[in-house]
């Protein structure tokens, strides 16, 4: 194997572990941080060993009225897949039937046509 090869194949799996390990270790901060008491969450300096608990979860179930906070988002998914659903699948039928490919007439849908070379025939 070449030097080369070598060296670029090295970058980009290092490239990787950086863009796999940052992500992973807030998501990992946040996890723990959740189960840590309100004393040891701001201690300084940071505690890495500690008792968990599920203090903050109860706080949270208590303060919040977490029923209705997820009917909420539940009510707004739904009603942007649905009003996604209402304009997408007209114009996906209406497109292929009239053989006008990425050519829009609709001034709604008209715009993401800049984003997409025109479909050959």
């Amino acid at each position: 194997m070449k030097l080369g090869l070598a060296f670029d194949i090295a970058r980009r799996a290092f490239v990787l572990a950086m863009l796999a390990f940052f992500p992973g270790a807030v998501l990992l901060w946040l996890a723990t941080t959740a189960y840590k008491p309100s004393s040891e969450i701001f201690s300084i300096p940071p505690r890495f060993a500690f008792t968990p608990t599920l203090d903050q979860f109860r706080n949270a179930f208590r303060i919040f009225d977490i029923g209705s906070l997820v009917e909420s988002s539940l009510l707004i998914a739904g009603g942007s897949t649905l009003l996604s659903l209402l304009l997408g699948v007209p114009r996906a039928i209406r497109s292929p039937a009239r053989n006008i490919g990425w050519r829009c007439r609709s001034p709604i849908s008209s715009w993401p046509s800049a984003w997409f070379p025109r479909s050959p025939r």
